[in-house]
């Protein structure tokens, strides 16, 4: 279905290329993050016009990344607006005339904030209700939300795979889980229950894992920084026994894309994640390892004893946050993203290579010495 979808989407491109009328537009929210790139990079390759969200002047220079996606000219068009100080009568005419929304906008920190409400849940909650009040005032389509397994896995002891039937108990969780959880729920709610005045809209939701894989820009953002993390030995001299779920930026970008059309994924949650099983923080160490210590980058593969994370905890609340985590597997059902969008996942050791060489690439790590002097001997 999602391969048919695809082909008529590309033959009504063709028509209106032909007809001479311009691609219909797509509006997405958070555009110059590290996924929103992705998407708009996706998005624009399947012929789609893209009008993006930034959080400062559209004209800024650090947003030129985003311009040089645009191949084909005059199909990106970016707008200044945001989650917190955008009015919904701003965002409303953010929203005008668009077919489809990818909302991925959304607080990601990069440590514990000191007033999660403030900083995270409202930001997080309400934002969303205004951009889908704004998209349902304009009579989009289909709305496709970035929610996350944090508004799914709450119980990591299980030894059953959370599906899409799954809810976290956000009583149990951190703010960020408890953000996303909420978010998403609002969502639900307003799409499918809207208030006076409004009629229901289709919603699509991608719950992703920890998201990794190549960035377009020189800014990593928050969601990197655990990569960037295992290339310094002073910030990761020992690898805690943690696991994650990892899932490749450009297939959740894929994800989003394919969900705008597929007439399955109407009214549908879909857990993205690129395993089923968590992956060990030192199975990532030893992946990085084999790669760059060659090449004159030293990353750990010694254990961290429980006892000293424990310690950490004390002191860190981003370690206190992690320490009910520490060997706790958990389980993710991701058939049905496969089977309904047709989402084939990357290797999670590709990914992770890629990931490294781009952060190198892209100034984000520093190029060991040893990697210079191969670069210029190759050179």
């Amino acid at each position: 279905m999602a391969t048919a979808a695809f082909l008529l989407r590309m033959l009504s491109l063709v028509a209106c290329s032909t007809a001479g009328e311009a691609p219909q537009v797509v509006l997405v929210t958070g555009a110059s993050g590290f996924l929103g790139s992705h998407v708009v990079q996706k998005l624009l390759a399947m012929g789609w016009a893209v009008r993006g969200t930034v959080r400062s002047s559209p004209e800024s220079s650090s947003y030129d990344f985003l311009r040089s996606l645009d191949v084909v000219g005059e199909r990106l068009e970016l707008v200044q607006a945001d989650l917190k100080g955008t009015s919904q009568a701003e965002w409303d005419a953010v929203a005008r005339g668009v077919i489809h929304c990818v909302h991925v906008a959304s607080p990601f920190p990069s440590s514990t904030p000191k007033n999660e409400t403030e900083e995270l849940i409202i930001p997080a909650v309400e934002g969303t209700e205004t951009v889908i009040r704004a998209c349902m005032r304009a009579k989009v389509s289909r709305i496709v939300l970035t929610s996350s397994v944090a508004a799914i896995e709450g119980d990591q002891s299980s030894t059953l795979p959370s599906t899409e039937e799954s809810w976290t108990d956000i009583e149990k969780v951190d703010g960020y889980s408890r953000s996303k959880t909420l978010a998403e729920r609002a969502a639900w709610r307003l799409t499918q229950h809207p208030e006076t005045g409004l009629d229901p809209t289709e919603l699509v939701v991608i719950n992703p894992s920890f998201i990794v894989g190549p960035v377009l820009s020189s800014k990593a953002g928050s969601s990197l920084e655990l990569i960037q993390a295992f290339f310094d030995i002073f910030r990761l001299p020992a690898i805690p026994s943690l696991l994650f779920h990892l899932v490749d930026v450009r297939d959740v970008a894929a994800a989003h894309a394919v969900a705008l059309t597929e007439p399955e994924a109407k009214n549908q949650r879909f857990i993205c994640s690129a395993v089923q099983k968590s992956v060990p923080f030192m199975e990532m160490a030893k992946i990085l390892q084999a790669e760059f210590g060659p090449l004159g980058y030293w990353i750990s593969t010694f254990a961290m004893p429980y006892f000293v994370f424990y310690a950490l905890s004390f002191v860190d609340q981003g370690v206190a946050v992690l320490l009910p985590r520490w060997e706790q597997q958990g389980l993710l059902d991701n058939s049905k993203i496969q089977k309904t969008l047709k989402i084939s996942f990357r290797p999670v050791n590709e990914t992770l290579v890629q990931t490294g060489n781009s952060l190198i690439r892209n100034g984000l790590v520093p190029m060991s010495t040893h990697h210079r002097r191969l670069s210029a001997d190759e050179l």
